[in-house]
């Protein structure tokens, strides 16, 4: 299975644990990179996972936000995402939220949700152009 991702201002990256930054000393021993940076940012939370087929199938795509549900509200054009316009054929919100598709970009148009899970979303199948994550 294909997970499509992308990264950047809102959408988040996962990173496992040992991507830790890490340098060699000249004697071959490792040791830990102290950040520079003492400003606090949320950790990133998957707030919606999205398939390209019914019942759960197919390729997905996972969208993921800063602090997830539990901060906030937060929208996604599937758009934005290269393949993703108008190819939904399920979803399942992430820990905490609520997913509401809508046919048009910027959360216009015919919509459908807020649900936690769908394994086909009626009229909205094949047809969802954004999407508004909400808290439960």
């Amino acid at each position: 299975m294909k997970q499509a991702m992308r990264s950047g201002a809102g959408t988040g990256q996962i990173q496992p644990e040992s991507s830790t930054p890490r340098s060699t000393t000249p004697q071959g021993s490792t040791r830990l990179l102290q950040s520079q940076s003492h400003s606090f940012q949320p950790e990133q939370k998957v707030v919606g996972r999205f398939y390209r087929d019914i019942n759960f199938g197919g390729g997905y795509l996972m969208i993921s936000r800063s602090g997830g549900c539990g901060s906030g509200n937060h929208s996604a054009d599937l758009s934005d995402y290269p393949g993703w316009n108008d190819t939904v054929s399920s979803f399942v919100a992430g820990s905490g939220c609520r997913i509401g598709l809508f046919d048009n970009s910027n959360l216009t148009g015919d919509f459908h949700g807020n649900y936690r899970s769908d394994a086909y979303p009626g009229r909205l199948n094949d047809q969802a152009s954004s999407a508004q994550f909400v808290a439960d």
